[in-house]
């Protein structure tokens, strides 16, 4: 067995009088005994020895990795993310908007410290967050009157950073993770605080929001929202083909995405997967007739908005959305939430998220499994689709008596839907239902004429 040899320093072993072996290094041409055990032969000093060397290159390496700059975590981090995790182009720009803005600047930021200094000095850390809070207002587009790094943000930048150094931590270059004692925001305001305020709509509720309507488009993008579960951009990325003709389903391949600076664009759903979202018949058949009244234009919005093109989010939600909300309220007051408890899944006013919510309460309530509800709404874990259930029902907000009427008839998803829709109809609807099951396809104009003559003054100017 050769003797091992390693860049810093040269092994050997010495015998000695009483027959023992001792373990030698040789550093810089002077001999040093790094141990004062003896072994009882030459071959297990020398695999001692060998050990010992290999640990001191690895902890070497160890160390070299822990002087790299957060930043250049944080950037190998998002890489990783976009080239194995197939990340959106949404989330990719959401990323490294955070690592430049938030994680990056030398002024506010801590990407410019070393990985070991971090977890050295958790003062960097809490100071970094500290100053983050503090930082002023500033008008800027879409945010006007909000602090330019918001609670959201520190949420998501502290997440961020923290996937970052996991593997730091886990492959033993820096001892422990510089980010586990930081809070983003005081205590009793984080996500899990925020999941049990959860809004979920009731029956009533729902009919009341698609009778407050004001035209056939505004009410059928609701009822997408409600009895398929979209999330908003794939419904305002609806097209000409999103409704099969031969089946009540929806191909659900496009979100918005309107980061760039051409407006609202399609772009592909959040994990990259189509999918095909089963929906009520009698809805179907209203959208099908829809969709053919626009012409069936592939790549062209199925619910134009004033100007013709994509629905942008603010402006949907203020000529669309909140004026249904506004009107339904009127003649239902639950819909204004319940600002003084959480304990009843109230919040200070729905948004569209919570119809996505209530359906998943819904099918899980009507006894659709959860890998089928998973698959419908386009989750990548189940853990989502049980743990909003489980909110529902612990807190008592809904009542799902027509989803459990049908559970125990074993019915397929479309059948279920179609008599869960028919019959929450038929208890709160007007006139019997009737309203829910025979609706006209009528052009948007009135609704929408402020919003054109806005648009107009904007391009005069």
């Amino acid at each position: 067995m050769t003797e091992p040899q390693r860049r810093k320093g040269t092994g050997s072993v010495a015998q000695l009088p009483s027959g023992k072996w001792r373990p030698r290094l040789t550093v810089r041409g002077q001999q040093v005994v790094f141990r004062p055990t003896l072994y009882e032969s030459r071959e297990d000093a020398v695999a001692a020895l060998d050990r010992y060397l290999e640990e001191t290159d690895d902890t070497r390496g160890k160390r070299a990795q822990g002087e790299r700059l957060l930043a250049a975590e944080v950037t190998r981090y998002i890489n990783e993310r976009v080239l194995y995790d197939d990340l959106s182009e949404s989330g990719e720009s959401d990323l490294r908007d955070l690592a430049r803005n938030v994680i990056g600047p030398s002024e506010v930021g801590i990407g410019h410290y070393r990985l070991v200094d971090l977890a050295e000095d958790d003062k960097l850390v809490k100071t970094w967050m500290s100053n983050l809070k503090k930082v002023p207002a500033q008008p800027s587009a879409g945010r006007e009157g909000r602090p330019r790094q918001g609670a959201s943000r520190r949420i998501k930048a502290l997440r961020l950073a923290r996937a970052a150094t996991r593997e730091a931590v886990k492959k033993g270059w820096i001892a422990e993770d510089p980010f586990d004692d930081v809070r983003a925001v005081k205590k009793g305001t984080t996500a899990s605080s925020v999941r049990k305020a959860k809004f979920f709509f009731t029956p009533a509720e729902i009919v009341a929001l698609c009778v407050a309507a004001p035209t056939e488009k505004d009410r059928l993008m609701l009822e997408v929202h409600i009895w398929a579960g979209l999330r908003p951009g794939e419904v305002r990325a609806m097209d000409g083909i999103t409704v099969l003709t031969e089946e009540p389903k929806l191909y659900v391949e496009y979100t918005l995405n309107e980061k760039g600076a051409s407006g609202a664009k399609q772009g592909p759903v959040k994990n990259r997967k189509s999918r095909l979202v089963t929906i009520p018949k009698p809805l179907w058949q209203r959208l099908l007739a829809w969709s053919e009244a626009q012409g069936r234009r592939p790549g062209q919005p199925l619910f134009p908005s004033a100007t013709g093109g994509w629905w942008l989010y603010g402006v949907w939600s203020r000529y669309s959305w909140q004026p249904t909300l506004a009107t339904a309220a009127n003649a239902l007051p639950t819909l204004n939430g319940d600002p003084t408890t959480h304990v009843k899944g109230r919040r200070l006013a729905p948004t569209p998220y919570a119809a996505r919510a209530t359906y998943i309460s819904m099918l899980q309530a009507a006894g659709v499994s959860h890998r089928r509800v998973q698959a419908q709404v386009g989750h990548e874990g189940g853990s989502m689709v049980t743990d909003i259930y489980s909110m529902s029902e612990e807190d008592g907000v809904v009542e799902w008596r027509e989803a459990r009427k049908v559970r125990a008839k074993g019915w397929g998803l479309q059948k279920t839907l179609t008599a869960m829709y028919n019959a929450i109809w038929e208890a709160y609807g007007p006139d019997g239902g009737r309203d829910s099951l025979a609706s006209d396809v009528v052009p948007a104009s009135a609704s929408y004429q402020s919003a054109r003559d806005e648009a107009t003054e904007e391009q005069a100017a």
